[in-house]
């Protein structure tokens, strides 16, 4: 991600995992500190999405965050994720075993056929 007024970097956007399969792929984000809350985030993966959907022909998209970490959550569920469960100390950050709420999207819940 850059601001269009800039070539600096600001965050990165992408799916991974991409299973084409099972059509799902795992929606990845990070947003600098400074441009936080700016809405950037949520515009960016919004067009992840449908991107998603419409290109690759997945059916569902998911992403998880830590536990501590709401605000990701926040976006999740602005984009229209819904949460699926938690992963109980799925990963270890910093020497500490910390908690991933799981969230998912599919087509249908867009209304995309």
């Amino acid at each position: 991600m850059a601001l269009e007024s800039s070539t600096e970097l600001i965050g990165s956007i992408a799916l991974e995992a991409i299973d084409s399969q099972n059509a799902h792929a795992e929606l990845t984000f990070w947003v600098g500190t400074p441009w936080r809350r700016s809405g950037y985030a949520t515009e960016a993966a919004g067009e992840t999405i449908r991107f998603g959907f419409s290109q690759l022909s997945l059916n569902c998209i998911y992403a998880h965050h830590l536990e501590r970490d709401p605000e990701s959550g926040h976006v999740l569920r602005k984009l229209g994720m819904k949460q699926e469960g938690v992963l109980r100390q799925r990963v270890r950050k910093w020497g500490v075993f910390e908690d991933l709420v799981l969230y998912a999207i599919l087509r249908e819940d867009l209304g995309i056929g």
